[in-house]
């Protein structure tokens, strides 16, 4: 038993940490665990004060004792876990996933995580799930909290009693007008230490307020503060701006439960043995659950079912709790905290994985992938980029692609835009030509936009559908229309309004089609062609990060590359698309037809990658859908389009058979943003 807890603190503590696990593993009702985090800080605050004041009176607070006890209660857990975590990345990882692992490795450890997550919050950064130390970012406010605080806090205490709750008080005042003043800025907001001072600022001011005497005031207290802190874990999503004004509800719901004590009928919901126990291993089961959620899906190349993520939270627990009894109890107020001889050790093993994961952060240790794979993927950094089959054509206005007169107009997002290499190279050597339109992550229809991208691409979403009624005036040219049907559930609604949030899956495609009603209104009596969406590389990942991963985890995820149909994201969508194109004497064009044969779809066909990520088209996979499809042809009827049926080699006309490369560029284009890895 370590002493000195507080059991109703440890409580809390419990109910942070399950906040975040739930929240992490995106279970029902925890869409705003992440306040969790925010919890742990006001803890924080209470306990690293109560502690330097105490001290302070007794005339026994030191420098050295103080950072020697924070680095024997934080430090050997996060070191092992980022050990784990490091040997798991080098056997399991891609090399542009590795080199940022291993440069996260060296972040935590030096504390200095959070700023360098913060520099990765750009547009085009790897995604979340990619990273199993990113959770580590809070560690590293705590430790810059630890930089200041004891410094301040030891100044405050020169001041008169009664002026020392006003100098903090004042601090966090700084801090909170601080997050009402950078509100352009959320990423600067939720990572930096200084946004995040008046989270613990609250938690130290309970130090200098009366404990409250009356049992039904302790009552009400506790059942506020627990309250507030399920209202915001219920209430808030990732759409919530964040710490900002919106971090004082579960804060002082916080602050409320702690003050109150465990003794009321509603603080034993945290003042028990079992919310005690799970509090005490809190640190660990923070450290171990977010590399458990990234690895375990990494792995299995698919996202957790509900099974898998209640399994993944137990086990979580699970191994927090060894942890806790094996590494931190040791080390913190066990055989090894007096231990001089730990601590070099300790030291000598910091170093090392700064050294070696420094290393890594290099060129991700490509040594570790077969020669073949990187052979197929090239450049692993930049695959997508180059790769996309839309890279590098117009967005955002109407230009033609080929080379003649337009015998179509191509409209739509990114899933429509990765047609474009392989159109443009088929039309040329035709002569022929179409129009295209295109805008990353839009919907484009008449009065729709998206929610929740930034506000220039929203503007752009609401404009584009004049852009295509500009297109279509004058002229009966087939309209051919491609989206990522199945991503906009929750994130288009009327243009001026918010999101709509649909019930179901036929809800969202009422409103897909009633929409589609529209364009064919406004479209008069030309020709409609519909393409479906194409089944993607095995789920979120990319086909490329299977190939590019070392043999034996290469090993256990090339089975997702090559999936039944009925199992890709786009199956359900497309047979109501082909349905609704029937009802409606509309054409429907199958990618599956494709890509997918006796009822699998494949990610790599002839020894070629034919997805440049998860869900767009390669310029190969481009190529090789215009072959088989026949899109070149779709001014032309349905039964002349299709060119090659072999499904192993395709021809490009302008080029070499074994390559579906042309001998020479065709004309410059424009340079376009990247597009979202997740289909927007």
């Amino acid at each position: 038993m370590v002493a000195d807890r507080i059991a109703h603190i440890d409580g809390l503590r419990a109910l942070a940490v399950l906040s975040v696990l739930a929240y992490h593993l995106r279970l029902p009702a925890s869409s705003g665990g992440f306040v969790g985090v925010d919890v742990f800080f006001v803890i924080s605050g209470y306990v690293i004060t109560r502690m330097i004041v105490r001290d302070v009176e007794a005339g026994r607070f030191g420098w050295r004792r103080f950072y020697a006890g924070r680095a024997r209660r934080l430090l050997p857990a996060l070191l092992v876990t980022t050990a784990v975590t490091f040997a798991l990345a080098v056997l399991t990882m891609t090399p542009a996933h590795l080199q940022e692992a291993a440069s996260s490795a060296v972040a935590s450890l030096l504390a200095f995580a959070n700023v360098f997550f913060w520099q990765q919050t750009g547009y085009f950064d790897l995604d979340s799930r990619f990273k199993p130390l990113l959770h580590t970012w809070t560690l590293a406010v705590e430790w810059q909290f630890y930089l200041v605080w004891p410094a301040l806090l030891v100044a405050v205490m020169t001041l008169r009693r009664r002026l020392r709750p006003a100098a903090i008080g004042v601090l966090a005042a700084g801090s909170l007008g601080a997050n009402l003043a950078w509100h352009g800025d959320p990423a600067t907001l939720f990572y930096q230490m200084p946004f995040r001072i008046f989270e613990f600022a609250i938690g130290a001011l309970l130090l200098w307020i009366r404990p409250i005497r009356s049992r039904a005031l302790a009552e009400a207290a506790a059942a506020a503060g627990l309250l507030l802190i399920a209202a915001a874990v219920v209430g808030y999503d990732a759409r919530t701006p964040f710490p900002s004004y919106n971090a004082l509800p579960p804060a002082l719901g916080a602050a409320l439960v702690i003050h109150a004590g465990g003794s009321s009928r509603a603080g034993r919901i945290v003042d028990n043995a079992a919310a005690a126990y799970v509090g005490r291993i809190s640190y660990s089961t923070y450290l171990v659950h977010w590399p458990l959620i990234v690895f375990w899906p990494y792995i299995a190349f698919r996202a957790l079912t509900v099974p898998e993520a209640a399994a993944a939270a137990a086990l979580s627990i699970a191994l927090g709790a060894t942890m806790y009894h094996v590494v931190e109890v040791p080390f913190w107020k066990g055989r090894f905290a007096n231990s001089r001889s730990v601590w070099p050790l300790g030291a000598l093993a910091t170093a090392a994985i700064v050294a070696v994961a420094s290393m890594a952060a290099k060129d991700g240790w490509p040594w570790r992938i077969a020669p073949e794979g990187l052979a197929l993927v090239g450049n692993p950094q930049r695959f997508h980029v180059e790769n996309y089959g839309g890279a590098n054509f117009l967005l955002d206005g109407v230009f033609p692609l080929g080379h003649g007169e337009p015998g179509f107009i191509l409209v739509g997002d990114s899933h429509a835009l990765h047609f474009a290499y392989g159109l443009d190279e088929a039309l040329r050597s035709r002569g022929r030509g179409a129009l295209g339109l295109f805008h990353h992550g839009c919907f484009i229809a008449p009065g729709v936009t998206r929610f929740g991208a930034v506000p220039a691409d929203e503007a752009l979403c609401r404009s584009a559908y004049g852009k295509l009624l500009d297109a279509m005036a004058g002229n009966r040219l087939p309209l051919v229309l491609a989206y990522f049907w199945p991503g906009y559930n929750g994130i288009i609604g009327p243009q001026g309004g918010t999101a709509i949030l649909f019930r179901n899956d036929e809800e969202y495609r009422a409103y897909v089609f009633g929409k589609l009603d529209e364009i064919r209104r406004d479209a008069g009596d030309r020709r409609i062609i519909l393409i479906g969406d194409v089944p993607g590389a095995g789920g979120p990942l990319a086909a490329a990060d299977c190939i590019l991963r070392p043999p034996l985890a290469s090993s256990l995820c090339g089975s997702a590359i090559a999936i039944p149909a009925d199992q890709t994201r786009a199956y359900s969508f497309n047979r109501a698309l082909a349905a609704y194109a029937r009802a409606t004497h509309a054409e429907y064009v199958d990618p599956y037809q494709a890509f997918c044969s006796d009822g699998v779809c494949h990610a790599v066909i002839g020894g070629r990658l034919v997805y440049s990520d998860g869900d767009h088209l390669s310029k190969e996979g481009s190529l090789f859908a215009v072959s088989r499809l026949g899109l070149s042809r779709l001014d032309a009827p349905p039964a002349s389009r299709a060119l090659d049926t072999s499904g192993a080699r395709w021809h490009d006309p302008a080029g070499d058979e074994q390559t579906g490369r042309r001998a020479a560029p065709g004309r410059p284009r424009p340079a376009a943003p990247r597009p979202r890895p997740d289909g927007s």
